[in-house]
């Protein structure tokens, strides 16, 4: 947690603009490997249920993981605000894609809440 309360000091770190870099190269059809910077590389590709290996992250569960990393930062930047030490903190989402329609009518998603503890 030290980590994380040195970057919401009461400056940013960074002045704004920030900008981020990635870099996608093909590995197989429908495959790509995603570098950015020193971190380490993912892997990615169609989901599982549109034939993809099970083993690489898929673009929905990034986006999914985008979408939930950036409710952990501001939820971590609210509690240091307020001087609230974050003793843990987990969320799972999940998304339904229900296609789209013949014509190129546009995709939809819906975000589906996850059941509580007791109905897993």
């Amino acid at each position: 947690m030290a980590g994380a309360r040195c970057a919401l000091s009461a400056s940013m770190p960074a002045p704004f603009p920030h900008q981020y870099r990635i870099t996608i190269a093909r590995t197989l059809p429908s495959r790509a490997r995603i570098a950015s910077g020193e971190m380490p590389s993912l892997h990615s590709g169609p989901s599982s249920q549109l034939d993809g290996d099970a083993t690489t992250w898929s673009a929905e569960q990034l986006l999914l993981s985008a979408l939930g990393t950036c409710m952990l930062t501001t939820f971590e930047a609210f509690a240091a605000r307020d001087k609230i030490d974050v003793l843990a903190w987990s969320a799972g989402d999940r998304c339904r894609h229900r296609g789209s329609h013949a014509g190129g009518a546009p995709v939809h998603l819906d975000r589906v809440d996850p059941p509580d503890d007791d109905q897993r």
